[in-house]
């Protein structure tokens, strides 16, 4: 409810409603992604906790360079209005799976 109030004065612009959609998307997700994590990470020896640590600052790496890539080849340059959106999707897409992977992992215990 919170953000609705945020999108009032850009009702005119959806474009604009959307990029904000995707910024608190990426905040959920986010906060999912560390749930996720710590809570698998409970069901772990040390060893393993050791080895998931490892595996997601590798995949933070993974990421950064995906996010790099997004934002400097979705441009409004090459790809118009909708670059923006396109690249809140992408990136969404990359945390979301991340999301997903732990989450089955999470299964196994």
């Amino acid at each position: 409810m919170v953000a609705m109030k945020r999108f009032k004065p850009y009702k005119h612009v959806p474009g604009v409603i959307l990029l904000l959609a995707y910024d608190d998307y990426q905040i959920l997700l986010d906060k999912e992604l560390n749930k996720a994590y710590h809570i698998l990470r409970s069901k772990l020896s040390k060893a393993q906790q050791s080895e998931l640590k490892k595996s997601q600052m590798n995949w933070i790496t993974f990421r950064d360079a995906e996010y790099e890539l997004i934002q400097n080849n979705w441009t409004s340059n090459n790809f118009g209005s909708s670059a923006g959106i396109s690249r809140g999707d992408y990136r969404s897409t990359i945390v979301k799976d991340r999301i997903i992977q732990l989450l089955h992992y999470l299964q196994n215990y």
